[in-house]
């Protein structure tokens, strides 16, 4: 079961199915007595260069920033956590190799969204 809640904490959406599924028979929620949100940034590739790669997303409401790392397949690299209030965000100083982005939102009640993952992009210098 540890396997099936990871894998749909990640998907962040599908988090509210989760917790009425576990619930017992009988007990009942109202909409008030449950907020959940996922929040997550819909990240997409921007653009790239020989060293560097932006990404940009909508604005999230529920949002007060933005965190992102990144983690070289190659050797196992995995840069410092980054921050923005931005839309868009520009890794630069990339060497050649295959990477995997992460991003989420910092909420505004403070908590995090689930990690969106952008992988397989390579940069060829």
């Amino acid at each position: 079961m540890k396997n099936k809640v990871k894998m749909v904490w990640q998907q962040g959406a599908q988090i509210c199915l989760l917790v009425l599924l576990l619930l017992p028979a009988g007990v009942g929620l109202s909409a008030s007595s449950l907020h959940i949100t996922s929040g997550e940034p819909a990240v997409t590739l921007a653009s790239q260069t020989s060293n560097s790669a932006t990404f940009s997303w909508a604005a999230v409401a529920e949002a007060s920033s933005y965190q992102s790392y990144y983690v070289r397949a190659e050797n196992g690299y995995t840069s410092g956590l980054v921050g923005t209030t931005a839309t868009s965000l520009t890794h630069s100083g990339l060497v050649s190799g295959t990477y995997k982005f992460y991003f989420r939102s910092v909420l505004k009640d403070g908590s995090y969204s689930s990690y969106i993952i952008i992988d397989e992009i390579v940069i060829a210098n």
